[in-house]
């Protein structure tokens, strides 16, 4: 979703993006709020998860992702992901 999303689909994408880091920014399992509260270390310096570990701008921008502690749920079925993949590639 992030490299070549297809026009229609760029405001849902970033809509959903800025609703879900909003959730994030406030998870204490947010790499930035992690090191905070818990004293977490990690070598890695993007803004990540550490429960899933995937990096957050990537994570909340993808519609078919869910976060691993239920904060936020998929758009997307992983049907509708792979037809918004097609329609990319062709």
């Amino acid at each position: 979703n992030d490299l070549l999303p297809p026009a229609e689909l760029k405001e849902t994408i970033e809509r959903v993006r800025q609703e879900r880091m909003i959730i994030c920014q406030g998870c204490e399992f947010n790499s930035n709020l992690a090191r905070q509260l818990h004293g977490y270390t990690s070598i890695r310096t993007d803004y990540h998860c550490t429960e899933c570990g995937c990096p957050l701008k990537k994570k909340t921008a993808c519609l078919s992702c869910s976060c691993p502690l239920n904060k936020w749920l998929a758009e997307v079925t992983e049907e509708e992901d792979d037809k918004i993949s097609e329609q990319i590639n062709n």
